[in-house]
This record gives structure tokens, C-alpha cells and sequence, in this order.
């Protein structure tokens, strides 16, 4: 080898928590970098989620009233971690989470400012449970042609899972109960 030096250069874990997850758009922003899957987690419970737009999830680090968050954890080569960042939505950054185990990691962060007048979502847990409460029960993992991609009003979380009044009644429900 005259010489040469052989690195070995270690995966970052990176933590998840929006469209960068399996079957969602971005996603292949990751593979085309060479990442993997590593496992699915939650955060430690020091975080909350916002919805920007219904388009993609930003979560923050808070010193009080945080939820353990569900996350992905995905190994990616050091090379690929700038690609990825620069392909995020704007207001989306780096940082340190850390995760119900204790262990700490890379992860996706949203800016103070972008969450700003848009919809909590923490009490969902994650992006996943969000997007499936919201369009009535898509089942876990499942993307559905254009999701996220519509933009929706910015109304504080309702309960019934999200659904409107009048989608609630059409599956047989009334402010009454059962008819």
C-alpha cells in the first residue's frame, strides 16, 4: 500500500422524525447516501413536535411539558450527513437527541421561528401517528400517493382522531352517540 493510511470511516447515527422515515418522500434522500436502517425508537421525553403546514413535522428540544417522540435511527455514512441537511425544508437543522435508552445521536431539529403559529402535534407522539390520525387510520408505515404534500389550515388538534365533525357522523357517530 507504500504507505498509504486505511481509515475506517464509522457511520453517524442519525435520528428521524418526519419525512425522512421508511415510505415517506424523503426517504430517499437517505438511500441515495448510502444510510441504513438501524432501528425504531422513541426520544427521551424532552421534545415537542409541531406540523409546518401539514407538510413535515419540526421538533424541539423543551426544558419543560415534552413527550417521548417516535423516531427512526438510521446509520449514515459522515460524507453523506451535509447532503442530507442541505435537502431538508428550511428552518430543519442538525443536532444532538437523545433517546429513551439514554443513548445520544444526530437527529433532525426544527428552528424556534418555523414552529411559530403553526399546529402542535406532540400529543400524537410522532409524525406517523399525526398523518394517520389526521387521514382517518392510514396504517403505520404506509405512504399515500401525495402525502404531505397538501397544505392544510393551521387549527389546533381536535379529538376524534383528527376527523371533521361530519366525517365523524358519516361513520355512524352523532354528538348523541350511536344512532
Amino acid at each position: 500500500m507504500d504507505g498509504a493510511i486505511l481509515l475506517r470511516v464509522t457511520p453517524v447515527r442519525l435520528a428521524v422524525n418526519g419525512t425522512l422515515m421508511r415510505g415517506l418522500p424523503l426517504n430517499g434522500n437517505l438511500l441515495a447516501v448510502g444510510a441504513t436502517f438501524v432501528r425504531e425508537t422513541k426520544t427521551a421525553p424532552i421534545y415537542r413536535l409541531w406540523s409546518i403546514d401539514d407538510v413535515h413535522p419540526a421538533m424541539l428540544r423543551v426544558s419543560s411539558g415534552g413527550a417521548a417522540i417516535s423516531v427512526e435511527v438510521w446509520a449514515v455514512p459522515p460524507a453523506g450527513l451535509a447532503t442530507i441537511l442541505l435537502q431538508e425544508p428550511p428552518g430543519l437543522s442538525i443536532g444532538k437527541v437523545r433517546l429513551l435508552d439514554g443513548e445520544e445521536v444526530l437527529g433532525v431539529l426544527g428552528e424556534p421561528a418555523l414552529c411559530a403559529d403553526m399546529r402542535e402535534i406532540t400529543a400524537h407522539s410522532g409524525w406517523r401517528e399525526y398523518l394517520a390520525a389526521r387521514d382517518g387510520g392510514t396504517p403505520k408505515g404506509a405512504a399515500r400517493a401525495g402525502e404531505g404534500l397538501r397544505a392544510r389550515g393551521r387549527r389546533r388538534p381536535g379529538g376524534q382522531g383528527e376527523r371533521p365533525r361530519r366525517a365523524r357522523r358519516r361513520a355512524g357517530a352523532s354528538r348523541r352517540g350511536p344512532r
